[in-house]
């Protein structure tokens, strides 16, 4: 069995990194403040997509005024994402 690797290794390398980070209908979302702004901290920009299900769980204003956090709500608004170029699938229970 591989171990796999800890969050404070994966952060470690954030640095100019733009990270998606999908907020879905899981209860884990309660947690999307918190690791948007470790995530920040360590360097990262992050672009924020819930889900409809996700918006139940989360408090949009908080997340929008996190700044280095873009949020996207719709496909119709203008916010534009970066091209991804390289992707590493992680979910919550992976790291908390």
């Amino acid at each position: 069995m591989t171990a796999r690797p800890s969050f404070l290794v994966i952060m470690n390398r954030l640095d100019n990194k733009k990270i998606y980070y999908i907020i879905t209908g899981a209860s884990k979302a309660k947690f999307a403040s918190r690791i948007i702004k470790e995530m920040i901290s360590e360097g990262a920009k992050v672009y924020t997509i819930p889900t409809p299900a996700g918006l139940g769980f989360i408090r949009l204003e908080e997340l929008q005024k996190i700044v280095g956090n873009t949020v996207k709500i719709n496909w119709d608004d203008k916010i534009k994402l970066p091209k991804i170029t390289k992707a590493l699938n992680l979910k919550a229970q992976d790291v908390w």
